[in-house]
This record gives structure tokens, C-alpha cells and sequence, in this order.
């Protein structure tokens, strides 16, 4: 299983949410949705932060935002 970031340039909340995975060691991949926009349209998003967990290249979960408790619950299936 993959934990996945969804970011963009100059979202505060977005930095806080990779601030607070690399300090609790979970491991994750981020995709910067300012340098790579097809992606918002594949992934659906309308906002940022948005933490998706996919195993085997199909989404399983989603967290909208950051809300520590939720991200954490998805970040245990990895």
C-alpha cells in the first residue's frame, strides 16, 4: 500500500500536513499538483491537502484536508 500527498505551491496547509507525516516517520509520496495538474483531474481534487491511500494502483481511502486523527488511521495500512 501507498500513501499519496496531493499538494500545490503555496498551500499552508499542505506544508503543515508533510511537516507533521516526516515527523512522525510515516512514509509517503507526494505529488505537487501545481507542477503536475492532470493529475488533480485524475485524482478528482477540487482542494488541497488531500491524503489517498492506494494499494495495487486503486484508491482504498481518502482524507480531504488535514486532520491528523484520520490521516494517521490511513497511515496505519501502509
Amino acid at each position: 500500500m501507498e500513501l499519496i500527498v496531493l499538494s500545490q505551491d503555496g498551500c499552508a496547509p499542505c506544508k503543515v500536513l508533510k511537516d507533521y507525516l516526516t515527523r512522525e516517520l510515516v512514509e509517503f509520496t507526494e505529488v505537487n499538483l501545481s507542477k503536475l495538474p492532470h493529475l488533480a483531474e485524475h485524482y478528482s481534487v477540487m482542494s488541497t491537502p488531500v491524503t489517498v491511500l492506494e494499494e495495487d494502483g486503486e484508491e482504498i481511502a481518502r482524507v480531504h484536508g488535514f486532520v491528523p486523527e484520520d490521516i494517521m488511521e490511513l497511515a496505519e495500512n501502509i
